[in-house]
């Protein structure tokens, strides 16, 4: 199974469409014990989601794969850092560990040397990065600050990171992708659309008549459009249900026709600006 669970809404109340808030621990049993019945193994977790860490930790099985990411180190040091990290988990170990944004790496290329030797330790066996736009990947290559793994958006309507995915499979690079829902935001009527997100309108309305033409809904073609592309390794999802769960995966049972992914891929944005959550 491709998907993997992201798991900022367990620990902060996250989401541009999200109505049921953090889930309880009940309801975050159900949402594992789904994820465990159809083969999903990887979770996304980071050390500022809140209490996440600690919520996996308390809820660990050996066979799910961790993957956390570092924030502001706080004068603490990378390894200092992630074993705090582990004692939330409840683990000696992780499958991967990366920097949760660019900028501390930029800014302190040492870093990369001190993560490279957490691996050779053992205490994770996959190091890499979570990047917001082409231009920071562009300059961590040309470092030589080559990872294991890179978390970059894509979805629908960004698609600008589309034209590095193959030099990536060819590094043997293991690409998960984020933000395909855009926090929800594909799940928003175009008359819920704010001033904010005026230039996207065009674009909905467009989605919206792909949507009639072919009698998919827009998890069905947000979900299809991305699970299409075979350079992607894992695809990161957050739920706050196990019914969000359960129907994600009978979305994800079905595929999209190429003409869909092919009119889809008609659609262009002006405004990419807009695409990043940052950006809010």
């Amino acid at each position: 199974m491709r998907i993997a669970l992201g798991t900022v809404q367990w620990g902060l109340d996250y989401g541009i469409s999200n109505i049921n808030g953090i889930p309880s621990d009940k309801e975050l049993r159900l949402i594992l014990s789904k994820a465990d019945q159809n083969d999903i193994s990887v979770f996304d977790t980071s050390s500022i989601y809140g209490n996440s860490e600690l919520r996996l930790g308390d809820n660990y099985s050996n066979k799910r794969k961790i993957v956390t990411k570092v924030g502001e180190l706080n004068g603490d040091s990378l390894k200092t850092s992630l074993l705090r990290s582990l004692k939330r988990l409840k683990s000696s170990n992780i499958y991967g560990y990366l920097f949760h944004k660019p900028e501390i790496l930029l800014n302190n290329n040492y870093l990369w040397e001190d993560m490279k030797m957490l691996k050779l330790s053992g205490m994770t066996k996959k190091i890499g990065y979570s990047v917001y736009e082409p231009n920071e990947l562009e300059i961590l290559i040309n470092k030589k600050m080559i990872p294991d793994i890179v978390q970059i958006p894509y979805s629908l309507l960004d698609r600008k990171f589309e034209s590095y995915l193959n030099f990536l499979k060819e590094k043997k690079i293991e690409i998960h992708v984020r933000s395909i829902f855009l926090q929800g935001l594909y799940f928003k009527k175009i008359s819920e659309l704010g001033e904010k997100f005026k230039s996207l309108r065009a674009a909905f309305k467009e989605l919206d008549l792909i949507k009639a033409k072919y009698g998919f809904s827009i998890l069905d073609l947000a979900l299809g459009f991305v699970k299409m592309n075979k350079a992607i390794d894992r695809i990161i999802i957050g739920v706050e249900t196990q019914e969000q769960l359960c129907s994600i995966l009978n979305s994800y049972s079905s595929n999209l026709p190429l003409k869909v992914f092919e009119d889809i891929r008609k659609i262009k944005i002006k405004d990419i600006f807009i695409l990043n959550p940052v950006n809010w």
